[in-house]
């Protein structure tokens, strides 16, 4: 059906730096993190931009972020390259397709 295929959008954002402690699970809230599960904080950094992954369906008025990432400055092209085939991958994975990506090139 229409409604599986979509596009994936991506966007880097600038963000305010802070710091924030989830005592629920002793995590860090505000530095870097490209979701590779690590629990390391030792070579983190205040975060001051995130990246954006949204899913928008062709057929329908339907979205779903996908994904955000926190960063220190703009994200690398080899790490930016790595999280666009990721975030495919996943969407995919669930049966919808990504018939095209769109971002701002900035």
């Amino acid at each position: 059906s229409r409604e599986k295929h979509g596009v994936l959008l991506f966007d880097e954002i600038s963000l305010r730096k802070s710091l924030q402690v989830n005592s629920s699970n002793l995590s860090y809230i505000g530095l870097e993190d490209y979701g590779d599960n690590s629990t390391s904080t030792c070579h983190k950094e205040f975060a001051d931009h995130a990246l954006v992954f949204v899913w928008k369906s062709l057929g329908s008025n339907f979205n779903q972020t996908i994904g955000v990432f926190a960063s220190k400055g703009d994200v690398k092209g080899t790490v930016l390259a790595q999280l666009v085939l990721k975030a495919i991958t996943l969407v995919e994975s669930t049966g919808l397709l990504v018939e095209g990506i769109v971002c701002d090139g900035a």
